[in-house]
């Protein structure tokens, strides 16, 4: 998880928290959320010194001067998050955790001071595990913070939540929860604005030649 100062990535001042931190909990799936509320709680402490929160694993590609450019067209006092918005049977649309998702500095303190530690909590936010995008998601829509789903102008994704190889196998299966939860045979990586690429095997200097020095758009 990365903190900005500002607008700025070059400029970012960075606060990482590793999903293992805190020894108090096993590392499981089922304690995510969890602990990334330790994480977010960690944050709020300190809220007023950044702008933005961008959520990332530790097999996250980010291409940050993108990222810059989408932060750059909102405000640290918009209540928003935005990422690869989807959908499940639980939750009526999230961002995918693995594809990354910013928060505004509005929200994160908004989700933390109504979300975590007050007792009149919105019903949403009273789940203690399980898995973090949709939890936050959830609750973060109880609450009031704006879901935005930031797309290029030819509505290609921003976020891309599948591993590299699905640009150059046969079969770059694209789940378009979204919209119908059916399969949709399609590619939508196919923009320079791209900002996340999630699952990457390669190391991040060969997958920054494949992006920028050979430029794979469309391929």
């Amino acid at each position: 998880m990365y903190a900005s100062k500002n607008a700025k990535i070059q400029s970012y001042q960075k606060i990482a928290f590793n999903a293992d931190y805190n020894q108090t909990k096993p590392d499981a799936y089922r304690n995510l959320w969890a602990k990334m509320m330790d994480a977010y709680k960690a944050l709020y402490r300190e809220a007023d010194q950044y702008d933005y929160v961008f959520k990332a694993d530790d097999d996250t590609y980010a291409i940050y001067e993108n990222l810059e450019a989408l932060v750059g067209k909102f405000s640290p006092e918009d209540l928003i998050q935005t990422g690869r918005l989807m959908r499940d049977r639980k939750s009526p649309q999230f961002f995918s955790g693995g594809s990354g998702y910013v928060l505004s500095r509005a929200s994160l303190k908004a989700f933390v001071s109504r979300g975590i530690l007050t007792h009149d909590r919105p019903l949403q936010c009273n789940s203690r595990n399980g898995p973090e995008d949709t939890r936050l998601a959830d609750c973060a829509r109880a609450i009031g913070v704006a879901q935005l789903n930031c797309l290029e102008h030819n509505r290609t994704e921003l976020f891309f939540n599948r591993e590299p190889e699905y640009l150059v196998s046969g079969r770059r299966l694209h789940f378009d929860r979204l919209n119908k939860g059916q399969l949709d045979w399609v590619s939508q990586v196919e923009t320079e604005k791209q900002i996340r690429i999630f699952k990457t095997p390669l190391p991040h200097f060969s997958l920054r030649f494949l992006l920028v020095r050979v430029d794979t758009r469309g391929i």
